[in-house]
């Protein structure tokens, strides 16, 4: 029995992580090859198996269930309850289910991994993490340099060298640099601070950098300096790197940002993203009050893998790429429901204060990634950062009940 679950929990981790090496175009491939679909969209093959394994894993498990606690019920009727709303106000089922089903798919995943493999879970979710975060930062340093021309976005020079902004097996540069910031805490958090650290950390700085993605950049230098002053507090050692990290950013990040509008990349992307956050508050203000209160429905304001779209009117989803994951939330889920979101984030900021590493990594996602981008409305994007959430609050778990004993 022992190895049945270890070979189903595998599985469905490897089947979770598989979107890291599959490029987007044969993703997109396999998809329409499958042709499983919900509503408009289509989904993944490997997505497909594993809401078939979880299924029949939820089915087995219910039935043999003797006692459910009160606050487990009260849970997941209050979830529900929020939930229900989208569901008798959207115009449209499917859409609504398949922008769930992009956050569920990989909270229930790790919390059944976790199930059926207890302590041990750390270790495989460790070994893929850590192949996952290799693999793409490989991609974003050496393709910075040598990439594959069908895959370059944009091109500068910067002291007589020519640089890429390219796409990885991951999507574009700017969801790679997000991932592998994830995939360091993640393979951090699973196994502790190894021999290979501070090789790590150079190999995450490297690939952060030649993404030429600035909130990654922002993110990963305000985690540093969070993570430093909490671990050894405010010494003058701690200053002086803190202010030497300052200064090569002071150095590097305004030559590249000016580069890239010389080249005529930036200033437009930057003029683009405040006209579509201009229009997405303006539509929030015309919305009646109950739409503002609870909200026009997940999935209704902003479409969900739009590669993946089949023969739909995008005019149907009132935000054109707002570039802010607040904004989207806001006009989907109404002012009392994001309210009520932000509750949860800051609960599980309060208890994730003990590992500085996570703390920092949502602390700034919150703060600089989600005010910037959208990207972890996307299974192959969030997939990271609920694993990363489920395995801390396993770890949390864990420490109250050995306090306890």
């Amino acid at each position: 029995m022992k190895q049945i679950k270890r070979f189903i929990a595998t599985t469905i981790l490897v089947l979770i992580f598989l979107p890291v090496i599959i490029p987007e175009k044969e993703e997109a491939i396999l998809k329409l090859i499958s042709n499983i679909r919900v509503g408009p969209y289509y989904l993944a093959p490997y997505y497909a198996v594993v809401i078939i394994i979880l299924s029949i894993y939820g089915i087995l498990f219910f039935l043999k269930i003797k006692y459910i606690r009160l606050k487990t019920i009260v849970l997941v009727l209050l979830i529900s309850t929020l939930m229900s709303a989208d569901f008798l106000r959207g115009n449209d089922f499917c859409i609504i289910f398949y922008a769930y089903l992009m956050w569920l798919i990989p909270f229930i995943s790790g919390i059944v991994v976790l199930q059926l493999l207890g302590d041990e879970a750390g270790r495989i979710i460790h070994f893929l993490a850590r192949i996952s975060f290799f693999f793409i930062s490989i991609q974003t340093i050496v393709f910075a340099f040598f990439p594959r021309i069908s895959w370059i976005r944009e091109s500068f020079k910067f002291g007589g060298v020519t640089l890429y902004r390219t796409i990885t097996t991951i999507g574009p540069q700017t969801a790679s640099a997000y991932i592998v910031i994830g995939l360091f805490v993640l393979a951090y958090i699973t196994s502790g601070k190894s021999k290979y650290y501070l090789f790590d950390n150079v190999i995450l700085i490297l690939a952060t950098l030649f993404s030429f993605t600035r909130g990654a950049i922002l993110l990963l230098i305000f985690m540093m300096m969070c993570i430093n002053i909490k671990k050894s507090g405010l010494k003058i050692r701690n200053w002086i790197n803190i202010l030497l990290v300052l200064l090569i950013f002071t150095m590097v990040f305004p030559t590249m940002l000016e580069i890239r509008k010389i080249q005529g990349f930036g200033r437009a992307g930057d003029i683009y993203r405040l006209e579509r956050i201009e229009e997405s508050y303006k539509y929030f203000t015309t919305l009646d009050t109950t739409k503002k209160i609870l909200g026009i429905g997940f999935g209704m304001g902003y479409p969900r893998e739009t590669d993946y779209l089949l023969n739909y009117n995008l005019n149907f989803f009132p935000l054109k790429s707002p570039h802010n994951l607040n904004l989207v939330l806001l006009v989907e889920l109404g002012i009392v429901r994001f309210g009520i979101l932000y509750l949860f984030i800051f609960y599980f900021l309060h208890i994730f204060k003990l590992i500085p590493e996570v703390f920092a990594y949502f602390l700034f996602t919150l703060i600089i990634t989600f005010n910037t981008e959208v990207i972890f409305l996307y299974i192959q994007y969030n997939f990271v950062l609920i694993l990363i959430l489920v395995y801390t609050l396993h770890l949390v778990y864990r420490s109250k009940k050995v306090r306890k004993v």
